[in-house]
């Protein structure tokens, strides 16, 4: 089967969703193609940031191969923020004549272009199409919100649903956020999350050893990982200002903070953090996917203070243990068994969980254990692929 997959930006070492099932579609025997554009996704800080790992923004137009997949990169005319105009790109689709086409994302102009164009497709001569949605009320805060998705309701959304053979939510909260945003009914949605590669992401023992020695970390500390964007609304301050606390209690502790981000924001935060106490603090910066595991290992607990993160799966995957903010999508991905959690924005709250954890090394091994087991039977990329292709 001839799979193309529709991104408006694509950037393979960053692991997200379409990464592993572009990369588990090919693996299965199908033929795969990724239209996407000649950019990367801006950020503000890019050259110092993601240009180490990722390279230029400005990628070449034209197709190259990664990893059994061909990718498309057409020229990018425009952006607004980061909803891209890529020149021709269902024509492109099109010309490839897919079986089946996922598109990523139901924002703007390549959706709305994709659904105007097969629109005026014969249903009989149409691939099978599927649109996916990772939209949810904590990460669409913009202050145009309503007016955009008022819009949409009117606008694209009955072009989405003109054409598509399926609708798919990641989670709960995406799926509540097309319901009451964008108008879809619940019976039009199908849940398909999101999940880890197991086969990449579990724990090792030596590389916990190899990534302690050379972070200086000592081998009996007891180590909190936030892992993720550092960036504002991630509640990554809860998570400093509670470790700051707990250092006071004890000083077998060690803190990692794994991602890039705003530069000035780490700077304020960095700031609140007494200067006696900074050594108990590691920043790690952007670390590839594939050597995510690496830091997981290392950890013994892994901490996600706001938004929800792809990395929940992979800490678990790894063996971690979670402490989580206690929101609906977060409630859905950690269980009793493989993880805690804690009220949201409480800092007092978040120390309370971490302190249990802190001298409970089997409850940590027992949960850790569990969040694995979970992950493998209902959270594995593999799995998740099969899922796409049951439409």
């Amino acid at each position: 089967m001839r799979i193309v997959h529709y991104c408006d930006y694509f950037q393979p070492k960053l692991g997200y969703q379409e990464t592993f099932l572009t990369r588990l579609h090919a693996e299965m025997g199908h033929e795969v193609h990724v239209i996407t554009g000649n950019v990367y996704r801006p950020h503000p800080d890019y050259d110092d940031i993601w240009k180490p790992i990722l390279g230029d923004r400005n990628r070449q137009k034209g197709t190259e191969l990664f990893e059994g997949v061909t990718i498309h990169r057409l020229r990018t005319r425009f952006e607004v923020r980061t909803r891209p105009w890529h020149v021709s790109c269902a024509a492109k689709i099109a010309s490839l004549q897919p079986d089946y086409l996922i598109v990523h994302g139901m924002s703007l102009f390549g959706p709305m272009r994709i659904a105007c164009y097969y629109r005026k497709v014969d249903h009989r001569r149409r691939p099978t199409i599927v649109f996916d949605s990772h939209a949810n009320a904590i990460n669409s805060q913009h202050r145009l919100r309503s007016g955009f998705y008022s819009l949409y309701r009117r606008s694209l959304m009955p072009l989405i649903r003109s054409v598509a053979d399926g609708i798919v939510a990641v989670d709960v909260g995406s799926k509540s956020f097309l319901e009451e945003q964008c108008g879809f009914k619940s019976e039009e949605i199908s849940v398909i999350g999101l999940g880890a590669d197991t086969h990449l992401f579990q724990r090792c023992e030596q590389a916990r050893t190899n990534l302690r020695t050379k972070l200086e970390i000592p081998a009996t500390a007891v180590v909190f990982t936030y892992a993720g964007k550092i960036e504002a609304g991630k509640g990554i301050e809860i998570f400093i200002d509670a470790a700051v606390q707990l250092i006071e209690l004890n000083k077998d502790v060690a803190f990692l903070l794994v991602g890039g981000g705003d530069i000035q924001f780490k700077s304020k935060l960095i700031e609140r953090v007494p200067s006696s106490l900074r050594k108990y603090f590691v920043w790690c910066g952007f670390v590839e996917n594939s050597h995510l595991p690496e830091y997981y290992s290392a950890s013994d607990v892994s901490v996600w203070p706001k938004r929800v993160s792809i990395g929940t799966f992979e800490a678990q995957a790894c063996s971690l243990p979670l402490i989580v903010a206690d929101s609906p999508i977060l409630r859905d991905r950690v269980t009793i068994e493989s993880g805690l959690r804690f009220s949201d924005n409480s800092v007092s709250s978040l120390l309370k969980q971490m302190l249990v954890l802190l001298d409970a090394p089997e409850r940590r091994l027992a949960m850790g254990a569990a969040g694995r087991a979970d992950v493998e039977l209902h959270s594995s990329w593999s799995s998740i692929a099969h899922q796409f292709l049951d439409f």
